[in-house]
């Protein structure tokens, strides 16, 4: 949804976020698997992920745009599978900090990513037969 928001090497480094994210709980649902294709496919070109740290992230996602855009989608990321555990949220809260977002921020990023996952599901719901 946000990833054209980011420039193509930042964008390799997205992939290498979500990846990790995904393995941060040393599973890989198939919502997160379909979500990572998902991600592949908006971006539309090929892209090789790309690792950092996270203290090069910041500098790499140099605006608040681009830092939002990729915080939202890794969110969305650790809670499509409806069990955010804890190396997920431990995951997300150090690139929160990585990033400079307030918890308070958080927050309401995290309120905003849940009711979009439901209302995606509700809408599934009307696809079908």
């Amino acid at each position: 949804m946000f990833l054209s928001n980011l420039q193509p090497d930042q964008q390799a480094v997205f992939l290498h976020l979500a990846q990790s994210l995904v393995a941060a709980d040393a599973r890989v649902d198939v919502a997160e698997s379909s979500r990572l294709e998902g991600f592949i496919s908006e971006i539309g070109t090929v892209v090789t992920p790309r690792a950092c740290t996270m203290s090069e992230v910041a500098t790499i996602f140099n605006t608040r745009r681009a830092r939002v855009s990729a915080f939202l989608e890794l969110l969305a990321l650790a809670h499509i599978d409806g069990d955010y555990h804890a190396s997920e949220a431990a995951f997300i809260t150090n690139l929160a900090a990585a990033f400079s977002i307030p918890p308070e921020d958080v927050d309401d990023m995290t309120s905003w990513v849940v009711r979009q996952l439901h209302l995606l599901r509700e809408a599934e719901t009307f696809l079908e037969d």
